[in-house]
């Protein structure tokens, strides 16, 4: 009858230590994916690394840099006898210029070489309006 009860008593703490053992497994990267369903706010397998928040310290040094870019722009236009610099607005979002306003077709095009031609300008986006 001892006999019995010990053997009895090995399969439970056996199984239990096989249950205990099971718990932990969805956690773990060395499972099978069909095992389990895969965490969905961890990247699979780890081999992503999101990209690190930008810090205010880099925003305010981009916004500087747009700041020095729109200014820079706008004197080239203004120095530039072959076009109306004051009928035209400048914007800067991360190197990237608008150019707004109105202006003759014929100038038109000058506003634009002059823009790209400005030492920090990534890209020109014409919103200039044509007139006569």
């Amino acid at each position: 009858m001892m006999k019995l009860k010990t053997l009895g008593t090995s399969a439970a703490l056996t199984a239990a230590l096989f249950a205990v053992a099971g718990c932990d497994r969805a956690g773990r990267d060395d499972v099978a994916s069909s095992d389990y369903p895969r965490n969905m706010d961890r990247p699979a397998n780890n081999t992503a690394t999101p990209a690190p928040p930008t810090s205010p310290m880099g925003q305010a040094a981009q916004a500087g840099d747009d700041t020095a870019t729109t200014a820079k722009v706008k004197a080239a236009l203004a120095a530039d006898s072959a076009v109306n610099g004051s009928n035209v607005s400048v914007e800067t979002n991360a190197g990237k210029v608008i150019l707004t306003g109105a202006l003759p077709q014929s100038q038109i095009e000058r506003a634009l070489q002059i823009a790209r031609g400005v030492d920090g300008v990534r890209d020109v986006d014409n919103r200039l309006a044509a007139t006569g």
